[in-house]
């Protein structure tokens, strides 16, 4: 009997020990960590009503589990229809509008979601036959041809305030036998630019006049992200003023062969491979800003005797190579400007002004100038000036006398950059 009285005993503590343990275990936590570093890849940032994007999610986990991706959006479809995995097709809808998708990765215990906006854009025709407006709807526009818009000899394509244009293909661009004209006001801009999400350059091709029937009115708009700003070829002409030519790979503006004529006037012309480029054409640049470009802010060739260029009360500084940089014969006037704080690219001298490949014996006329802060003594303004002085092979000099000691031009608000820095563009979605 006793042995038997000993046996439950030992029974009912060995239940009450496993009781006990299995109430410890309830209450164990497991640890976890969360998906983090989610990013959402794709082309670009704006597609055409009904188009298409490939969404592309990525994430890591601490932890090493295995994660799932879903999607969902506030308008359009997927495919799959499930809108599983970590690679999907959004389609857009057949309607213009913004639209925000939302990337959700667990790893079974936690969620985490990335949202990406996207702006569902109205396409604008491939063709234009006859005179066209592009109206400002409320919408973006997007141009999708892998070649340029023409606008046809005797034909103008006139763009309306606030209007934004996203040119989709490098390829893509504008080319004009016939006119643009493109006013916006201060308030309503109109606004050029390439398909992405970020900023860029050479995102698109850029904006060209071909020929002497040929001419370009730009006031109040922004032109970014392409290859050329704005070309103006042979005898074409261009009139524009308050723009903002900017992230454009090779030129900002650029007006070649003779009987080319360009007014440029209050504009601000940043962040370019060269600021201005004029090649034996006319150019009245006034009151402008050109400013960070890669190379020369503004660069004059010419194989003619005379030179038809004026550059007056412009801020010219921070380029890469040099401020103004002349080859050939080109013998601008070249008055009451601030020209500094040029040649910034490694190796690079600080010049204001650089005679080039230069070949014309006439001096050039560069009086009344700002040279940049303590520079005002003839030995210090010659120091930033590279001309017959610097290199006996040339025969010219610069004529700098007299000089200012405070700067003509109103300094433009500052960006955040004492030299030069990253890009500053802005994107309109």
């Amino acid at each position: 009997m006793g042995s038997n009285k000993f046996c439950f005993l030992a029974l009912a503590a060995l239940m009450l020990t496993l009781g006990a343990s299995q109430g410890c275990e309830n209450k164990v936590r497991v640890s976890n960590t969360a998906p983090s570093g989610l990013n959402i890849t794709l082309r670009g940032c704006f597609v055409a009503t009904g188009g298409t994007v490939q969404l592309v999610g990525d994430a890591e986990d601490a932890d090493g589990d295995s994660l799932t991706f879903s999607w969902k959006a506030s308008k359009g479809t997927f495919t799959p229809a499930s809108a599983l995995g970590r690679v999907v097709v959004w389609k857009a809808p057949v309607e213009a509008g913004a639209v925000v998708i939302t990337m959700t990765v667990t790893d079974e215990v936690v969620k985490v979601s990335k949202a990406q906006g996207i702006t569902v854009c109205t396409p604008l025709p491939s063709t234009i036959t006859g005179s066209r407006t592009i109206e400002n709807t409320g919408y973006v526009y997007i141009l999708l041809n892998n070649g340029h818009l023409r606008i046809p000899l005797n034909d103008t394509l006139t763009i309306e305030p606030g209007v934004t244009i996203v040119i989709d293909k490098e390829s893509g661009g504008f080319e004009a036998y016939g006119h643009i004209a493109a006013r916006g006001n201060p308030s309503n801009k109109i606004k050029m630019q390439g398909n992405t999400c970020t900023t860029g350059t050479g995102l698109w091709g850029g904006i060209y006049l071909y020929e002497e029937d040929s001419e370009g009115i730009f006031s109040n708009v922004d032109i970014a992200m392409s290859k050329d700003g704005i070309q103006v070829e042979d005898q074409a002409k261009l009139t524009i003023d308050n723009c903002e030519i900017y992230d454009n790979a090779d030129m900002g503006i650029s007006v070649l062969n003779a009987g080319s004529r360009a007014q440029i006037h209050s504009c601000k012309i940043w962040d370019n491979g060269t600021g201005i480029y004029v090649l034996n054409g006319e150019a009245d640049i006034r009151g402008s800003s050109i400013r960070y470009s890669d190379g020369n802010g503004i660069e004059l060739s010419f194989s003619r005797d005379t030179t038809p260029v004026t550059i007056d009360s412009c801020s010219i500084g921070n380029n890469g190579m040099s401020g103004i940089q002349l080859s050939e014969g080109a013998a601008p006037e070249i008055h009451h400007c601030s020209i500094f704080s040029n040649g910034e690219n490694a190796g690079e001298a600080d010049y204001g002004i650089r005679l080039a490949f230069y070949t014309a014996v006439d001096s050039i006329q560069a009086q009344n100038n700002y040279w940049g802060v303590n520079i005002n003594t003839p030995a210090k303004i010659s120091a930033v000036i590279y001309d017959a002085q610097e290199n006996p092979l040339l025969k010219a000099y610069v004529d700098f006398t007299p000089w200012l000691s405070v700067s003509p031009v109103m300094a433009a608000p500052d960006d955040g950059r004492g030299a030069k820095g990253g890009a500053w563009a802005r994107l309109w979605r």
